[in-house]
């Protein structure tokens, strides 16, 4: 026979307003990368109606032993600034703003970092420490108008190319990034 239907909610008598437990506080059995995981999510949740577009950055987010870094990422078609310049192209801010809205509810330190590739710049200028380091401030002026407060940054850094993201191949646009690493407590 038919198993006799349960009224539905009958499981979560327990929670008095009929909601469901909302897991707050430390889970025991959380995975490491919850935050990471849930961060990427909204991320990816603010863009969305860009996903399907190649103009945009790449988009990480990963757990890592001193915070979750979020990194933003060249790829060949498209570059975040002007070429050799810390002049961010308008889907840079779009999205740099739309990470910021997303960080400016917590109150943890945050450090910027910029990185370059190995093309040697020899503008006049600017040259690679020069430049990763003016993007890294750029990114951190679109954060702070977006809502994050100056009192989280922790530190501005610009490593040029001394942090390659796949060093076998220094010229690559994959090189070319800006890292947001949420630093974490330290309990």
């Amino acid at each position: 026979g038919m198993a006799p239907s349960q009224p539905p909610g009958a499981q979560v008598e327990l929670q008095t307003d009929g909601t469901l437990p909302k897991g707050k506080g430390p889970q025991t059995g959380q995975r490491p990368d919850g935050e990471a995981s849930k961060l990427r999510a909204d991320i990816l949740r603010v863009l969305n109606n860009k996903a399907q577009m190649q103009n945009l950055p790449k988009i990480e987010v990963e757990e890592t032993a001193e915070g979750i870094l979020v990194s933003l990422t060249d790829n060949a078609n498209f570059s975040m600034f002007a070429v050799g310049s810390a002049k961010p192209n308008p889907q840079t801010i779009q999205v740099i703003e739309k990470v910021g809205r997303l960080l400016n509810s917590g109150s943890g330190p945050i450090v910027i970092r910029g990185h370059t590739d190995s093309r040697p710049y020899k503008s006049g200028v600017y040259d690679n420490w020069q430049l990763s380091m003016a993007r890294a401030q750029m990114a951190l002026y679109m954060l702070i108008r977006a809502g994050v407060s100056e009192r989280r940054i922790e530190k501005v850094e610009g490593y040029a190319d001394r942090r390659l993201k796949t060093p076998n191949n220094p010229l690559g646009s994959e090189n070319r990034r800006l890292e947001i690493l949420l630093v974490k407590d330290k309990a």
